[in-house]
């Protein structure tokens, strides 16, 4: 996640720093530089004093967000989508969804990272299928981050078949996120699809995450354990770390039932 919102917050900061902008982006601006810092010294605690500051400076301009998300300058509209994700707003699930049609990559990424962090049931899920399929490729991760607040049980099968051929994707991070997505979503299906390829891919990384998500995801222990067990064989030693905790979940008695975080 910390790396999926630092390409977000990237992103913004080539936009922020355009002449003639409001106070309001500014403001923005500096929240994000704090949140930055946040994300880097990765405290959870200071990522959520920041997070909530920025919620709150959201939910209080409001209205001025979505003009500037209306706007046809660029910099308005990137700032706007980046701070409504945090506004826990039902009024910014229209702007935005509206948004991840723009022709412009930037808007598209930001949008829909922020329509996936309202976090409401609501929200329409078609825009993350097509998006998921878009030519650029920090929209493809940006809908995958957005998808990652969204996802679980019932997750509409289109939406499903979209992250299953990202696992294929040329880039290491959206692959990786594409697998954080399915241990989500949890279920048969998803088992099924992170067995097929991602637990061979090539990145580590990847694959260190599999066996996580495979002490996570519920499923059945003949399919899992196997898995794992050729995952200890691995030659990366934090992926044999991460098999060997999963395997102790599951052997544990805790079959079929989600894992706590680690």
């Amino acid at each position: 996640m910390t790396r999926v919102v630092a390409l977000l917050l990237a992103l913004l900061s080539a936009r922020c720093s355009s002449p003639g902008t409001s106070d309001l982006l500014v403001e923005l601006s500096q929240r994000r530089e704090l949140y930055d810092d946040a994300l880097d010294s990765q405290d959870a605690f200071r990522v959520e004093v920041e997070a909530a500051t920025i919620g709150r400076l959201a939910r209080e301009r409001f209205p001025e967000l979505l003009e500037g998300l209306a706007s046809s300058d660029p910099a308005k509209q990137d700032a706007a989508a980046f701070a409504l994700g945090f506004s826990r707003h039902r009024g910014a699930i229209d702007p935005l969804a509206a948004a991840t049609g723009s022709a412009r990559p930037a808007i598209r990424a930001f949008a829909i990272a922020a329509l996936g962090m309202l976090g409401f049931r609501e929200v329409p899920m078609e825009p993350f299928r097509k998006l998921l399929d878009d030519e650029d490729p920090r929209v493809r991760l940006s809908a995958l981050f957005g998808l990652r607040h969204l996802a679980g049980p019932g997750c509409p099968t289109p939406v499903l078949e979209a992250v299953h051929v990202r696992l294929s994707d040329p880039a290491m991070g959206i692959r990786n996120e594409a697998v954080l997505v399915l241990g989500k979503v949890g279920g048969a299906a998803a088992l099924e699809m992170l067995l097929s390829r991602a637990l061979r891919d090539p990145e580590a990384l990847v694959r260190q995450n599999v066996a996580r998500v495979l002490g996570t995801v519920r499923g059945p222990a003949e399919r899992t354990v196997p898995a794992l067990k050729e995952l200890l064989k691995d030659e990366d030693p934090s992926v044999v770390r991460a098999a060997q905790t999963s395997l102790r979940w599951i052997e544990g008695a805790h079959v079929d039932t989600p894992a706590p975080d680690r």
